[in-house]
């Protein structure tokens, strides 16, 4: 068995959904938004990453406990995929890890300031709290991203609120932003994409065609 004591306790501290394992090593995604790594056989802590911030959640918001891991990372061609769930303006984001030592490879966040209106993005969010999943066909790995923020507002973030509710695909290697589809854009109604995507193989007019499949609420 293996207890995890967090930096910070005032975050979103009510849900984990599980761990990611790769070879040796089981992974934890901690809710004060750090990477864990046990040794699978023993339970021993091998390391811990530092805060897995993006420059805007370290410079703008400097309020890390309004940030949390809530799902089971994924593991995939030696990288960890988690993504964060912000909370009233926790700007979410995702983020790729060296499934050997932790160090953050890539991240993009959820809430580009250059598509929502204004300055709403700063009290916008769209947490990635549910665990994405991958393509070895493509090398994709897809989000799905929960509701926009403030949740139950929408007067108060005019807009589609990219990329809210929707699905984010990203070459898993680069972190290149493959595209995006919203399931519910300006959402008042907390509809989440909340389930992990599946991906599977369609015919389309006699072609096979790599797919997602993912619901919302």
């Amino acid at each position: 068995s293996y207890e995890y004591s967090p930096d910070n306790t005032e975050g979103l501290t009510i849900a984990k959904r599980g761990v990611g394992v790769w070879q040796d090593k089981v992974y934890l995604a901690s809710h004060d938004v750090r990477l864990v790594a046990l040794d699978r056989y023993t339970g021993e802590q091998l390391w811990r990453s530092e805060p897995a911030l993006t420059e805007r959640q370290r410079d703008e918001m400097n309020k890390t406990d309004r940030i949390a891991r809530t799902q089971a990372p994924l593991v995939f061609k030696g990288k960890v995929f988690a993504g964060t769930s912000g909370y009233y303006g926790g700007w979410g984001a995702v983020s790729a890890f060296n499934a050997d030592d932790g160090e953050i490879l890539w991240q993009d966040t959820i809430v580009p300031e250059d598509e929502w209106v204004g300055e709403t993005w700063r009290h916008g969010d769209g947490a990635s709290w549910q665990s994405p999943a991958a393509d070895p066909v493509t090398d994709t790995v897809v989000f799905p991203t929960g509701n926009a923020a403030p949740m139950f507002n929408g007067m108060a973030r005019p807009g589609p609120n990219k990329h809210t509710n929707a699905v984010m695909a990203f070459d898993a290697t680069s972190g290149d932003r493959k595209w995006t589809f919203q399931l519910s854009p300006h959402d008042w109604w907390d509809y989440d994409t909340d389930t992990t995507p599946r991906i599977l193989s369609v015919e389309v007019e006699g072609e096979e065609k790599r797919a997602v499949s993912v619901e919302g609420k």
